[in-house]
C-alpha cells in the first residue's frame, strides 16, 4: 500500500502578453496560416495549441524546442487514465513500470535501475512542481489540462534530472463560472472506475475547484495455479486534487494546490502462505 501527499504554491505575475494565452489552447496539432490567406478565407485549420516549455505562456509554433503536446480532449480519446499510458502521447517516448516505480525514457535516454532513493533521467512535473520519486511518478490522471513532452536536454531551464527530456503535466484551473463533470464505468473483471471535477466562484476574486478519480478491479485477468488466486489484477487506485486561485489584481494570480493519491497493490502471496514464509 503506497500513499502520497503533495502541496504546493505558486506566484505569477502575468505580462499583458499573456492575459489571454487560455483561449489558444485546442484539440489537436497547432497548424501556422499566412495572414494573408487568414483575412482572405477567414480561420483555417486549428488554433495555435500554447505551451509553458519554457516556463512562460508561448505558441507551440515558436518554441525552438522538440515538444509533442496533447490537449484533454486528445487524452480521453487515447484512453489514457495514468502516467504509466503516456507512452501513446509521443514518439521515441515510452514509459516503462518496474515493481511499483517509473522509468521513462526519451530518445532511449533513461534510468534502467528501479530502487527507492532512485532518481529518473527523465523529470516528471505536475503543475511546475518536480516529482522526484520514481514511485510517486505513477498516478492518476485526472482535471487535465495538457500534457507536454520536451525531447533533449533541459536541465538549463528546470534543473537536476532532465538529462533525457521533461514531461509536463498541467491540471485546470478552478473557474468562476459553476461546473459540474463526472464520468462512472464498470467492465469485465469487475472493474469499476469513476471520476469527477467541479469547480465554481467563491467570491469575484476567489474560485476553487476540486477533481477525484477512483478505479478498482475486483477480479484478476488470470489464475495463478500455484495459489489459486486471481492474477495480473490492477491495483487500487484513489486520487485527489484541489485547487485555490487568488486574483487580488488583473495582473497577479495566486494559486494553491494539493493533492492526495493511494495506490493499493494486491499482496503477491494469500496472507496464509505469507505467515508460512
Amino acid at each position: 500500500m503506497t500513499f502520497y501527499l503533495r502541496a504546493g504554491v505558486s506566484f505569477v505575475a502575468l505580462g499583458l502578453a499573456g492575459m489571454a494565452h487560455a483561449q489558444g489552447v485546442q484539440t489537436g496539432i497547432a497548424t501556422q496560416m499566412p495572414d494573408s490567406a487568414s483575412s482572405r478565407n477567414g480561420p483555417v485549420g486549428i488554433e495555435d495549441i500554447v505551451v509553458t516549455a519554457q516556463r512562460r505562456s508561448e505558441s507551440l509554433q515558436r518554441v525552438p524546442i522538440t515538444v509533442s503536446a496533447v490537449t484533454a480532449d486528445t487524452v480521453q480519446a487515447l484512453g489514457i487514465t495514468n502516467t504509466a499510458d503516456l507512452s501513446a502521447i509521443a514518439p521515441s517516448f515510452t514509459l516503462q513500470t518496474q515493481i511499483g516505480n517509473a522509468t521513462p525514457f526519451i530518445r532511449g535516454v533513461g534510468t534502467q535501475a528501479a530502487s527507492p532513493g532512485q532518481e529518473n533521467s527523465v523529470a516528471i512535473y505536475v503543475d511546475g512542481v518536480y516529482i522526484s520519486a520514481q514511485s510517486a511518478s505513477i498516478f492518476a490522471l485526472n482535471s487535465i489540462e495538457r500534457i507536454e513532452v520536451l525531447k533533449g536536454p533541459q536541465s538549463t531551464l528546470f534543473g537536476r534530472n532532465a538529462t533525457g527530456g521533461l514531461i509536463q503535466i498541467i491540471t485546470r484551473e478552478p473557474s468562476h463560472d459553476t461546473q459540474i463533470e463526472g464520468t462512472v464505468g464498470y467492465g469485465n473483471y469487475q472493474t469499476f472506475n469513476a471520476k469527477l471535477y467541479a469547480t465554481t466562484g467563491l467570491s469575484d476574486k476567489v474560485a476553487i475547484d476540486f477533481a477525484g478519480s477512483y478505479s478498482h478491479q475486483g477480479k484478476g485477468w488470470g489464475t495463478n495455479v500455484i495459489t489459486g488466486r486471481d492474477a495480473n489484477k490492477m491495483p487500487l487506485d484513489l486520487a485527489l486534487r484541489s485547487k485555490l486561485l487568488f486574483t487580488p489584481t488583473d495582473t497577479t494570480r495566486i494559486t494553491f494546490a494539493a493533492d492526495y493519491a493511494r495506490i493499493r497493490t494486491p499482496p503477491a502471496f494469500p496472507p496464509e502462505r505469507r505467515r508460512a514464509l
